[in-house]
């Protein structure tokens, strides 16, 4: 919902503006709302299940067997924007998502997907 309100804020306040201003904050409002669409409406973003491990990026989901699962980590992330990301590595991939898509903390997710990692005999 943050970023709804954000991005409906930043368009609406982007009109008082002069052009320039007007076309970067509506650019930056129609991200915020696209982001704030997808949270909603595209629910859950990782998904464990006996069968494998399912991942939404961006409006594919990829599924992958538990045995072509690699590790599932939480990292803290220490570059352009601070904050926690949970790392999977399904089959080639490596699928980074951010604390705020999670509604978890990513260690919290790694853990219980680790949980869900059927024991090899």
């Amino acid at each position: 919902m943050a970023f709804l309100l954000a991005g409906l804020a930043a368009g609406s306040v982007g009109w008082t503006l002069d052009r320039p201003g007007r076309l970067l904050l509506s650019a930056l409002a129609l991200i915020l709302v696209s982001e704030g669409l997808l949270l909603l409406l595209l629910r859950p973003v990782v998904r464990a299940d006996a069968a494998g491990v399912t991942a939404r990026v961006g409006l594919r989901r990829i599924t992958v067997p538990w045995s072509a699962v690699g590790v599932v980590q939480a990292r803290p992330a220490r570059r352009i924007i601070a904050g926690d990301t949970l790392e999977l590595d399904l089959d080639e991939r490596l699928v980074v998502v951010p604390a705020y898509r999670l509604g978890t903390s990513p260690a919290d997710a790694a853990a219980r997907i680790e949980t869900m990692r059927p024991v090899s005999s």
